[in-house]
C-alpha cells in the first residue's frame, strides 16, 4: 500500500458495519452481531498531562511534561431498532422473542467487543477491533420524533483486554483500499 502524505487517495468518505459482541453475566463472549445501520462511529483518545514549571526566574516556565493517563472512548449512533439494540440503549436483557427487560444488565453495565469493516466509497478501508469496550446510552431513546429517522446514541469507553497481548486496547488494521 506504502502511501505518503499528501495523497489524495488518502481521503476517506466513512461508510461500513459495525458489529458488537455482548458479553454474558460470566463475561463470555457469545458471538458477534451486526447492529444495523450505524450513522455515525468515531473513537477519541485523551491525554492527562502534568506540567512542570521552573520558579527559578521572575516568570515561571515550563521545563518538563509527563503523561500521567492515556484514555480511550467514542461513540456511535444506530438507526434500528431491533430488540437487542434497545436492550443496549436501557442497560436491558431481552428476555423473550419480543420482550426487553429495562435496567437487567449484569452489574448495570454493558461489556463486549466492537467490531467495525469500512466500506468507503473513497479512502483506504480499515478494520478496528476494540477487544473490550464498555457502553452506555448517550441521551434519550426517542419513540416519536420530529421529521427524521430516530436514532440512538450510545458512547463507549475502551478498557484493556490481557486475553490481546500486545494489542490490550485494540488494533486497526489496513484491509485495503477503495
Amino acid at each position: 500500500m506504502g502511501w505518503t502524505a499528501h495523497d489524495t487517495d488518502l481521503l476517506t468518505v466513512g461508510r461500513g458495519i459495525l458489529k458488537f459482541d455482548r458479553w454474558d453475566e460470566d463475561n463470555l463472549p457469545t458471538g458477534l452481531r451486526d447492529m444495523g445501520n450505524a450513522t455515525e462511529f468515531g473513537m477519541t483518545v485523551e491525554v492527562t498531562e502534568l506540567e512542570h514549571f521552573s520558579s527559578r526566574e521572575g516568570i515561571k516556565k515550563k521545563d518538563k511534561t509527563i503523561n500521567l493517563q492515556a484514555n480511550g472512548k467514542g461513540k456511535f449512533t444506530l438507526e434500528e431498532y431491533d430488540l437487542q439494540n434497545l436492550a443496549l440503549m436501557v442497560l436491558g436483557t431481552v428476555s423473550a422473542p419480543d420482550t426487553v427487560d429495562i435496567l437487567q444488565a449484569a452489574g448495570g453495565q454493558i461489556v463486549g467487543e466492537l467490531d467495525f469493516v469500512s466500506d468507503n466509497p473513497a479512502g483506504p478501508q480499515f478494520h478496528v477491533i476494540i477487544p473490550k469496550v464498555k457502553i452506555k446510552p448517550a441521551g434519550d431513546l426517542p419513540f416519536i420524533g420530529a421529521d427524521d429517522w430516530s436514532k440512538m446514541a450510545f458512547e463507549f469507553s475502551v478498557e484493556e483486554n490481557a486475553a490481546c497481548v500486545g494489542w490490550e486496547y485494540g488494533r486497526i488494521i489496513q484491509i485495503g483500499e477503495s
